[in-house]
């Protein structure tokens, strides 16, 4: 039941809107052009042969090895924490590095290339979903930034990724009237406010079910017994939209017949049983869906743009995958945790 809202974060889909998104001024200290340009440095190396390894034998004295930091007159080199670096994040490194290389390589074979426009306008693609306020949009970049971990060098990278997987899927998309008609229902149609429990056996959710109808706290249900990523959170959960398919048909069947307050019975999913409660109502918005057409269009574009550089992105690392050889044991064993935090592991 847990939904993930961008399966490919880390390999260039920002989370919320799930498209990256360039720059006019990367760190708001630089002009637009220069920063672009130094976003696009790392570039330069892509493709080519890496520098000479630094890796020695423990008998082999070491040289000219450039000190990143100093305590107390003691330098600290890249040496002293590169094995640290590779546990902490070698495997999501390392898959952007095989998603910039493996998107090169495909613009190189159809003789295309990104431009600073195309990275100004991924910028500007997250922006204007993020908020009509530029300055609220800019304030929530600058967190997702934060959150992500999205420096100078990793935000520029991202952005040159998602524009080139826009580039490469364009030809694919297509933006048919009932996606549009879908949009308009999910952003001005009725909204249930819920909250939900899940759990393994029929008895167990018929139980929870009497004791929620006796007057027992749903929260506390909930937090006690859901196994639902919900449950931190008393089993609230997004508004649940009839149109919305990323929920199990009898769950949108269930929420649509309940009066606020009630209980559902417990509904079958799968191998587990949910009981819902509704929290609120809100009828759809009286909004013309003349009004606002050419917005949605353009949100649903980006829907089906998203969707279809997901799964470019997941092809090309899967490719890649196939044919990495790893060396650095360390590296590996983050590799392999990176996979599974992608698609659970499943090639």
């Amino acid at each position: 039941m847990t939904r993930s809202l961008c399966a490919l974060t880390v390999l260039g889909l920002l989370p919320g809107a799930c498209e990256p998104q360039p720059v006019d001024q990367w760190t708001g200290r630089t002009s637009s052009s220069a920063a672009i340009e130094r976003e696009r440095q790392p570039e330069q190396w892509l493709g080519q042969q890496p520098p000479q390894s630094t890796t020695t034998s423990q008998n082999t004295p070491r040289t000219n090895v450039a000190a990143v930091a100093s305590l107390r007159g003691t330098p600290v080199t890249m040496d002293h924490l590169r094995r640290s670096l590779i546990e902490l994040g070698g495997g999501e490194a390392l898959a952007e590095v095989v998603l910039d290389l493996g998107l090169r390589r495909r613009l190189q074979q159809r003789g295309e290339s990104i431009s600073d426009e195309q990275i100004r306008e991924e910028r500007r693609i997250f922006t204007s979903s993020a908020a009509t306020d530029p300055n609220d949009a800019e304030r929530i970049l600058q967190r997702v930034r934060r959150e992500q971990n999205l420096g100078d060098h990793r935000f520029g990278r991202l952005l040159w990724r998602n524009a080139a997987l826009r580039m490469l899927v364009r030809e694919k998309i297509v933006v048919p009237d009932a996606a549009v008609r879908q949009a308009y229902d999910y952003e001005y149609g009725p909204r249930y406010n819920a909250r939900l429990i899940v759990v393994d056996s029929l008895g167990e959710a018929s139980r929870i079910v009497n004791r929620a109808r006796a007057g027992e706290s749903f929260i506390d249900l909930a937090i006690r017994h859901s196994t639902d990523a919900s449950r931190a959170a008393g089993g609230l959960v997004p508004p649940i939209r009839p149109t919305d398919t990323t929920w199990p048909g009898a769950i949108r069947e269930q929420i649509v017949a309940m009066q606020v307050g009630q209980f559902s019975d417990p509904i079958i999913l799968g191998q587990s049983f949910a009981i819902l409660k509704l929290e609120e109502h809100i009828p759809a918005q009286n909004v013309r869906y003349e009004d606002v057409e050419p917005q949605l269009q353009q949100r649903a574009r980006l829907g089906i743009e998203r969707m279809h550089t997901q799964r470019l992105a997941r092809e090309i690392v899967l490719e890649a995958d196939r044919d990495l050889t790893i060396m650095e044991r360390a590296l590996k064993v983050s590799w392999d945790q990176q996979k599974k935090a992608m698609w659970g592991g499943e090639e």
